[in-house]
């Protein structure tokens, strides 16, 4: 009877130690799934000619940025760039980014930026 119980609490042990799937080699790692969770900017309303950070926050396996704006400058690349407000354009401003993966799966999201 100890060893029974004894086997079923190493048995317990091993079960709990599993992970999530997907860690460790890199077939797992091309099976983590895209997700983009946030796009935020530092400053939401600009004077002209100002600039703002704009991050995403992205998981998934080898990821790529793209960023567009309907005016104004993307000035980086990757996840952080930052946004340059065009000095005779008033108004809203969008900056869109698309996050891709090795799937070619991709998500985007906008923010808005006022310029006075």
């Amino acid at each position: 009877m100890k060893q029974l119980i004894g086997f079923l609490l190493l048995l317990l042990f091993f079960a709990s130690c599993e992970t999530d799937g997907y860690e460790g080699t890199e077939e797992n790692n091309n099976a983590r799934p895209l997700v983009f969770y946030s796009l935020v900017a530092e400053k939401d309303t600009l004077t002209a000619g100002e600039t703002t950070k704009i991050t995403a926050m992205a998981t998934g396996y080898d990821l790529t940025y793209g960023w567009s704006a309907t005016e104004g400058s993307i000035l980086g690349s990757g996840n952080e760039i930052t946004y340059a407000a065009c000095s005779c354009q008033a108004g809203t401003n969008i900056i869109t980014c698309t996050v891709s993966d090795r799937s070619n799966a991709s998500e985007s999201k906008e923010v808005s930026i006022v310029i006075h």
